[in-house]
């Protein structure tokens, strides 16, 4: 990978002298501009010379940009993946189902409903299992704990 690679420390650095400079010439009257301007120097080839340090700035902005977002995505490739791992409807309701049963022995609050798991749509019961899952009432994968 070729280009310009800068710290992000770096871009922000450079980021804050661009903005203070572009404050500057706002902030600068038309007289304290032409002022500065070298004598041998046309206003032509002045705004010439403007316009390609602010593009050199742009280019080095976006190169810098590409940098981290590469930097971020190659990050991204090395971290572990997680594999989904496909539980049938019947494997949740007996995972449930015992989850219910060991908790109904230390903690009588869960309804009779609950602890019946009758009637209990697939959908509620996916539902169920996915907010188990989340309180860490399973193991990695949704296995039991």
């Amino acid at each position: 990978m070729g280009g310009c690679l800068m710290p992000r420390k770096t871009q922000e650095e450079l980021d804050r002298l661009a903005q203070a400079l572009a404050e500057e010439l706002l902030d600068a009257s038309d007289e304290e501009i032409l002022a500065d301007l070298d004598a041998n120097c046309s206003l032509a080839e002045m705004r010439a010379k403007i316009e390609h340090a602010m593009e050199a700035g742009i280019r080095a902005a976006k190169k810098a940009k590409l940098f981290n977002a590469r930097r971020e995505l190659d990050a991204a490739k090395e971290a572990p993946t997680r594999t989904a791992t496909v539980i049938s409807i019947e494997e949740k309701r007996k995972r449930l189902q015992k989850t219910i049963s060991d908790a109904n022995s230390k903690d009588s609050r869960i309804t009779l409903a609950a602890r019946e798991g009758k009637g209990v749509p697939d959908e509620d019961i996916n539902g169920l299992f996915d907010d188990a899952n989340d309180l860490g009432l399973f193991g990695p994968d949704g296995e039991d704990s």
